[in-house]
């Protein structure tokens, strides 16, 4: 892999392996530390890693917790995530150190990696649209003002977004100035320990003994802003000010909580680009959407047109099948809803079981058993009539004796159970199998049928549904949707 340089004021860290995004399990980091004469590092908690250092060269003073030790060549030391650390080259000759970074093992450590992330339509949007303002500061106030401590929000460049408050006394004693300004001398510290593609939380220790927490945010492996906060004492004793130690379940329910907030700022950022490209696609394509409406308004009157002539004709069979053929060419044209009432759902698929009867004759039977109080139930905008269509293209495809569809639908305490039967072909278990896999997995095809229906469920009703397919080899198959209203 390519070395990664990082750069600070006291010297830098060459990383000289770095994990493969693309792997769940080799999450380690190598690097060279080089701390120049006379520099030391910030004193610094690695909340999100735990390291090892081998002293390559050079001699000073390193502090891990509370115990101070001459750093001297081929000693080698352990910190645990969460252990104050500082490093001082008080000589004329820089250190080196062999540095190995390992995540630790809860959930605000995994790396970001990039296919977790939805790509723009343009790549350069990430970098031109995404810019941290003060339109996060409902996503800020819902998250961190319950933590009654100060949390500032940065940008990428430095710039204060959104200002921190509720500074403890030890702030407002020490550094009255800076606090008036909302602005303290340890926000102009970076984010610097941490290997580049972590987004991992770090702390300061500031010079007054309080600890303030760095997370970053970051979309696509580039750095959007960072959060600081905290200013709280995690070390010592407590102050003359009042303020006690915090213990350490504290600590990590704040670092969930600015990590929480760090994911809701990326989450909203990301489905803002995306809206802003979508809006873009539909302003492109507003002038064909027209022209279809056009073409709809026509076909609807030729189907009029048609009906009246089947009725003064008296062939009311013929009549029946161009109203069916309205019906359905108006719900899926006319309908921009994303939610509709179950009725509708089941007039658009007696619609398409009338024209199917029309081919298949007497051979077809369609069975509803719905219980009517769900007939108000919003269920989202046509994902029944595919599973139905599913029914004719493949279970019914061979066959030549007599086809049933059956169609039933209950409540079950909050949850609706919607269930679609046929008495088809069906499957084996192994291709039942390859089916499920392949309709979670929906993103990875040409979405059509049951995966266009599973992908619309997730879509409008995220993760609170069920899609279960059962189906057995010449017995037919079975899709049953479960959701809550």
């Amino acid at each position: 892999m390519g070395k990664n340089m990082q750069y600070f004021d006291w010297g830098h860290i060459e990383w000289i392996y770095e994990p493969d995004p693309q792997s769940t399990l080799n999450n380690m980091s190598i690097g060279i530390t080089t701390i120049l004469p006379n520099k030391r590092q910030n004193k610094h908690i690695h909340y999100g890693d735990e390291q090892f250092i081998y002293v390559l060269s050079g001699e000073g003073i390193q502090l891990i917790g509370n115990k101070v030790s001459e750093m001297k060549p081929r000693q080698i030391y352990h910190m645990e995530a969460g252990t104050i650390h500082e490093t001082i080259n008080n000589r004329n000759l820089p250190i080196k150190h062999l540095l190995i970074s390992i995540p630790a093992n809860y959930d605000m450590s995994v790396p970001i990696r990039q296919e977790q992330l939805p790509e723009s339509e343009d790549k350069g949007q990430s970098g031109d649209i995404i810019r941290l303002n003060d339109e996060i500061r409902y996503i800020y106030d819902t998250v961190a003002s319950p933590l009654n401590m100060p949390v500032a929000v940065f940008d990428a460049e430095g710039n204060l977004v959104i200002q921190g408050k509720d500074y403890p006394l030890t702030c407002r004693a020490e550094c009255e100035a800076y606090c008036e300004n909302r602005i303290c001398p340890i926000y102009s510290l970076k984010s610097e320990y941490n290997p580049p593609h972590y987004a991992n939380s770090s702390a300061y220790i500031c010079p007054y003994g309080l600890t303030v927490i760095s997370t970053p945010i970051v979309i696509r492996s580039k750095l959007i802003g960072v959060i600081i906060g905290g200013h709280i004492r995690t070390t010592g004793e407590s102050s003359g000010s009042g303020e006690n130690i915090v213990p350490k379940g504290t600590v990590t329910a704040i670092l969930m909580q600015l990590k929480k907030l760090s994911e809701s700022i990326q989450n909203y950022y990301i489905f803002k680009n995306q809206e802003l490209a979508f809006e873009a696609t539909l302003k492109s394509t507003k002038e064909k959407m027209l022209n279809i409406q056009i073409n709809n308004h026509f076909l609807f009157n030729t189907l009029n047109a048609l009906a009246g002539m089947a009725v003064k004709e008296k062939a009311f069979e013929t009549y029946r099948s161009i109203i069916d053929i309205s019906g359905m060419l108006r719900y899926i044209s006319t309908n921009e809803k994303q939610f509709v009432p179950l009725r509708d759902e089941l007039q658009y698929i007696q619609n398409y079981t009338n024209l199917q009867k029309l081919r298949c004759g007497e051979k077809l039977k369609v069975i509803t058993d719905i219980s009517p109080e769900i007939y108000s139930a919003n269920i989202p905008f046509n994902c029944l009539q595919p599973v139905v269509e599913n029914c004719f293209i493949h279970g019914f495809r061979d066959t030549k004796s007599e086809m049933e569809v059956k169609i039933s639908g209950k409540r079950c305490g909050r949850m609706v159970v919607i269930e679609i039967m046929d008495n088809g072909a069906g499957m084996d278990a192994d291709t039942l199998e390859k089916l499920r896999e392949k309709i979670i997995n929906y993103e990875k095809y040409e979405i059509r049928g049951l995966m266009m229906v599973y992908s619309k469920l997730m879509l409008f009703l995220e993760e609170d549904f069920e899609f279960i397919i059962e189906s057995e080899q010449g017995k037919g198959t079975s899709v049953k949707i479960i959701y809550s209203v």
